[in-house]
Formats: structure tokens, C-alpha cells, sequence
């Protein structure tokens, strides 16, 4: 059922299409654009699910360092740069920077960075760049 968000819809229907070839072949199978839209949405969702913490304590904090270039790429400049902050904050176990990281949360969810519609332009500026199909 499609929300009442075209680019929330473009966004989650391609990372959802993307998902069998990561499965399949990591990361290293993807093409640029498919790796950073596969990054930006993995950490839109954790951090949105269960703020910094979450995400740099699930599987996709492997790779924090990686993400960050990947809000870069799909002009989440602001998102970016609190995830460099989070990693300068400490090192694992991250509990012990939940004060820290929660403050970052907060700022994630008050900024004016609309996620969905980055992620969407994203897509549509680089449709060429994924091996599949996009539909915008």
C-alpha cells in the first residue's frame, strides 16, 4: 500500500529492490548510487527507530565511517555531520556516550532535513546509476 509520500515510496520501493543484490554480494556489488542510497536509508531508519545509539550498535554502525560519505553524496550534509560527531563522541560500547548520542538524536529529529525527499532526488538525479529499474 503506497503512503501519501511519493518520495518516501521512491525511496523505500528502491532500497527494497536493492536489498537481494546486498544480500547476494555485499556492499562491493553495488553500484556507487545503489551504495549510498542502501547507507543513507540504513541509517534514516535506525536512527529514526532507535536514535544514534542504534544505529552505531547494530550491524549497519560497521559501517559509520562509509555512511557518512554516503549522506554526503545524497546531500544529507546536516545528518552527516552529526554522524561524525557521534563517532568522535567514543568508541563502543556506546552506552557509555548515551548522554552524548542522544543529544544528537534530538538534533537529528529537530533538523529541517527532509530525508525522504534527498533520498528521492537522489534517485531521480542518478536512475542511470542503479542496475535496476527505477521508477520516479
Amino acid at each position: 500500500m503506497a503512503s501519501l509520500d511519493p518520495d518516501y515510496d521512491l525511496a523505500i520501493g528502491t532500497y527494497t529492490t536493492i536489498w537481494p543484490l546486498y544480500e547476494r554480494s555485499g556492499l562491493s556489488g553495488l553500484t556507487r548510487a545503489e551504495r549510498a542510497l542502501f547507507l543513507a536509508w540504513q541509517f534514516v531508519g535506525e536512527v529514526n527507530n532507535g536514535g544514534f545509539r542504534q544505529f552505531l550498535s547494530n550491524p549497519s554502525g560497521a559501517h559509520a565511517v562509509e555512511t557518512s560519505g554516503a549522506l554526503v553524496e545524497v546531500d544529507m550534509t546536516h545528518a552527516a555531520s552529526l554522524l561524525t560527531r557521534a563517532m568522535e563522541a567514543g568508541d563502543p560500547p556506546w552506552s557509555f556516550w548515551g548522554a552524548a548520542l542522544d543529544a544528537l538524536s534530538d538534533e537529528f529529529f529537530g533538523s529541517s532535513e527532509d530525508p525522504y525527499f534527498l533520498l528521492a532526488s537522489y534517485i531521480r538525479r542518478h536512475s542511470r546509476e542503479f542496475s535496476i529499474l527505477v521508477c520516479s
